[in-house]
């Protein structure tokens, strides 16, 4: 009977219809159909609020906004949504051109330079419109230039203002540009009277620029506030807010986790080496990482700085002989330039034509010694009197702090001379400063002084519609003169950018560089070389004519007058006027 009763119940289950699984393809069809039901109820939702609200711009804005969001390829778009969104558009931009909505929403069409150009365009005119839209024109216009690969004073303006309105993701970037402009007060009272953080980015961002500040507490006290509101708070931030505050074990202690990034080795690095400990500090140092190399350095120096005992350790010996081997290579560069010259004037000896050397006694040993000096002194002056700021020796566009360039500035155009005395004695007190004879012709002077005056005014007027031509040369200048006049005065600041560094640039580039070229080539070329290599090394491209130009007249100088007395004056006045000129900006 069992026996039966299975073989029944076997035979139904068999005898059921089998389960219907759904084709991919159909079912993909189905919810793309239902999307497309579903993204057409809503527009046709915006369509009846229009006709119920016809004159509200903003209204017809938000539904192109809607519509925008179904058109790109990338998201699986709704076939519709194109040709909608151009009809759309088109229909905003007839019936109200000129309204801030609109406006806004052309903003958001364009990236890039175009995004720069509309803009500035739209901030210009924007002076009467609601504060919430132009809250968000400006915010828009400092994140396009944010997004820019060089630093922009025109998006740190934009952002103050974007904060001011009460922009929240904003006050970060307004705060750390402040700070980088010398206004530090104004950081301070804009991070407090700014609205709170609304993400954890955001409040992130506000810790990050808060160490900046000079108020030691005040990245602790934003860390608080936030931790308090219940944001997570990344440890490395958290850290250095608890280290800039002066709590080292608390900033240990969070340090301490099994996890290693570069952003945590760097923290370890800073605790380590707040608490005294060497030997953890020089733990963090290691050259796995080729990219990591310009920070590694800087690791070095810093514990060498602190404890030259630690010098004595494997990681610290394998840095020291990395950096020997990275000046050397440095010393060895100016070749690119010197070997070249070298055989061109072989070629001339052997066809007869013998160069007549503008200084007696200097040849390219001088010259490669004095481009080698100019090239290395000033990282191993970093090395030493600032540490700190070794890596950003390597880095292109960013500067050390302006107290940090100014002992570079200062104690390498010292060591650089001092090094270069035996090739200064060689040249001879009238060679280097010239005498009564040589400036009789002082008109020379004031006629090349015109001449760049006038090469300057004509790249100003050039550049005027270029938008931001600021550089690393021009920022630098600014934190040089900013940092001098606060550490010694507007006297001190001028005997250094007037006089100090005019002498040891123009016996490096013209008594020594161009002067030993001039015993293998002629006076043309190696003028011009020199001149190059002066407005190359300068990095200000905008202003690279009027380097250049200044190459040039000062070697014409020191060809008339056999000494470099006359460029050096020439380089110095118009040095002092940027000084001055900076001197009375900043008042």
């Amino acid at each position: 009977m069992l026996l039966v009763l299975g073989l029944l119940w076997a035979g139904c289950a068999f005898a059921v219809e089998p389960v219907q699984v759904p084709d991919p393809d159909s079912s993909l069809a189905r919810v793309h159909a239902g999307r497309d039901d579903a993204y057409r109820a809503v527009v046709a939702e915006f369509d009846a609020a229009i006709r119920a609200a016809p004159d509200n711009p903003a209204l017809a804005v938000s539904k192109c906004r809607f519509i925008r969001q179904f058109t790109d390829e990338d998201y699986d778009p709704v076939d519709a949504a194109p040709a909608d969104f151009e009809a759309c558009s088109k229909a905003i931009k007839a019936r109200w051109p000129h309204d801030p909505n609109v406006q806004l929403f052309d903003l958001e069409q364009v990236w890039g330079d175009e995004a720069i150009t509309l803009g500035d365009k739209l901030v210009r005119e924007a002076v009467a419109w609601p504060p919430a839209l132009r809250r968000q024109l400006l915010t828009k216009v400092s994140v396009a230039y944010e997004n820019q690969d060089d630093a922009s004073v025109r998006g740190g303006e934009l952002a103050v203002m974007a904060a001011k309105l009460g922009e929240a993701s904003r006050v970060a970037s307004a705060v750390t540009y402040l700070v980088e402009t010398d206004k530090q007060a104004q950081a301070e009272a804009l991070l407090r009277q700014a609205p709170a953080a609304t993400t954890a980015l955001q409040a992130k961002q506000r810790v990050t620029a808060a160490l900046a500040l000079p108020d030691r507490m005040a990245a602790l006290a934003e860390l608080r506030r936030y931790k308090d509101a219940g944001f997570e708070m990344d440890a490395v931030v958290a850290a250095k807010a608890q280290l800039r505050a002066g709590d080292i074990p608390a900033a240990r202690k969070l340090l301490d986790t099994p996890a290693s990034t570069p952003a945590l080795k760097d923290a370890r690095f800073e605790a380590a080496l707040a608490a005294g400990d060497m030997k953890a500090a020089a733990a963090q140092i290691s050259l796995d990482d080729s990219s990591d190399f310009p920070m590694a350095m800087q690791r070095a120096a810093l514990v060498a700085n602190r404890s030259p005992a630690a010098l004595l350790s494997a990681a610290m010996l394998l840095m020291l002989l990395v950096m020997v081997m990275v000046l050397a290579l440095m010393a060895l560069a100016p070749g690119l330039v010197l070997l070249p010259v070298h055989y061109r004037g072989m070629v001339r000896r052997v066809r007869g034509k013998l160069a007549v050397p503008l200084f007696d006694g200097i040849n390219l040993r001088h010259a490669w010694l004095g481009a080698a000096v100019a090239i290395c002194v000033p990282m191993m002056v970093a090395l030493v009197v600032a540490p700190g700021s070794v890596a950003t020796m390597f880095g292109g566009d960013e500067l050390p702090d302006k107290q940090a360039l100014l002992r570079i500035t200062l104690w390498g155009s010292v060591a650089g001379l001092l090094l270069l005395l035996p090739c200064m004695r060689r040249l001879g007190w009238r060679t280097l400063f010239g005498d009564r004879v040589v400036w009789r012709s002082w008109w020379r002077v004031l006629l090349a002084w015109a001449i760049l005056i006038a090469v300057s005014m004509a790249v100003t007027a050039w550049n005027r519609n270029a938008g931001d031509t600021s550089t690393a040369q021009t920022r630098m200048v600014d934190s040089l003169v900013g940092g001098g006049v606060e550490q010694y005065g507007l006297a001190m600041t001028l005997l250094l950018m007037a006089v100090l560094v005019p002498i040891y640039e123009e016996l490096v580039f013209r008594g020594l560089l161009m002067g030993g070229m001039t015993a293998h080539i002629g006076f043309g070329w190696a003028n011009l070389i020199q001149a190059l290599l002066f407005a190359l090394v300068h990095g200000d491209s905008p202003r690279f004519v009027f380097y250049l130009t200044l190459g040039l007249l000062s070697g014409w100088l020191a060809r008339k007058s056999r000494s470099l007395g006359p460029g050096i004056a020439l380089h110095g006045a118009n040095n002092a006027l940027a000084t001055l000129i900076r001197f009375a900006g900043a008042g």
